[in-house]
């Protein structure tokens, strides 16, 4: 079962508990973390960071952890982390991924602002959910 953050941190919040998160840059990886959280039936959040993306190995592990996800009884997000392009946030979520984070520190306020507002317009308008809002929010700071 893959679902988009908000729903997993709002249940986590409200019952007491964290969600742990594991960048992962192999489908042994993949199938470390998610076996291990499937028999503790606990919701994860696997992150594809920079690096994998450098070795393009975004859509190949997105598809090998849709893949996997779809057996399971535990949520799973699948997040982009530390993204500075809105490019790469729109490819990621056409891929499939059901998470973003923008990291738009290095721009000027004004324009961190407007970079992170748009990636909220952007992650709302595919039904990536309102609570998302905070995650994204928390980038404003330069």
């Amino acid at each position: 079962m893959t679902l988009a953050t908000g729903y997993i941190l709002q249940d986590a919040l409200q019952n007491r508990y964290a969600i742990p998160a594991f960048s992962v840059h192999s489908n042994d990886m993949i199938d470390a973390v998610l076996d291990e959280a499937e028999l503790a039936q606990h919701p994860v959040l696997l992150q594809i960071g920079q690096r994998a993306i450098r070795n393009g190995q975004m859509k190949s592990l997105t598809d090998y952890i849709r893949y996997r996800a779809g057996v399971l009884t535990i949520p799973v997000v699948i997040h982009l982390d530390h993204s500075h392009l809105y490019s790469q946030v729109v490819q990621a979520l056409r891929t499939g991924l059901t998470s973003c984070m923008i990291d738009a520190s290095a721009l000027k306020f004004d324009d961190n602002i407007a970079v992170t507002k748009s990636v909220v317009e952007l992650c709302h308008s595919v039904g990536i959910p309102r609570s998302i809002r905070s995650l994204c929010a928390c980038f404003f700071v330069s």
